[in-house]
């Protein structure tokens, strides 16, 4: 789920420069997020199987929406042992903190674009922009 936030190694802001927030505190809050990212498990085992998973589709694109999924309790331990233990037994999975995470850089990401389109956040000058 990590990627690279090229944008911001792109364009930036003028020290202290006032966009309601300051930049580095925008540029702190997205470092945090990355570090909760990074930290967060990214494999777990359900305590649960997927009985029947309906994938519901945009009727004109066919790409899926969202998937409907029904879910069991296994039947015993050793069934839960057997599967968890297994190849495929661990899936992977984003916690709640994780989660949230992703959303604030979601919402930075979103709001440093819009500012790069209205020339609030400036390209920075490049080494060919200084030789020349």
């Amino acid at each position: 789920m990590q990627e690279e936030i090229t944008i911001f190694e792109t364009h930036g802001y003028i020290p202290n420069q006032e966009i309601l927030i300051s930049p580095e505190f925008l540029i702190g809050v997205l470092s945090f997020c990355q570090r909760v990212d990074a930290q967060q498990p990214k494999l777990a085992v359900p305590m649960q199987y997927p009985a029947q998973s309906l994938p519901i589709t945009d009727r004109e694109s066919g790409e899926v929406l969202r998937v409907d999924t029904e879910w069991k309790e296994y039947p015993t331990a050793r069934a839960f042992a057997n599967t968890a233990f297994s190849e495929n037994g661990a899936i992977p999975v984003m916690t709640e903190l994780r989660l949230l995470s992703f959303q604030i850089q979601q919402a930075i990401l979103e709001y440093h674009t819009k500012n790069i389109e209205n020339g609030i956040a400036i390209p920075y000058k490049t080494e060919e922009d200084v030789t020349s």
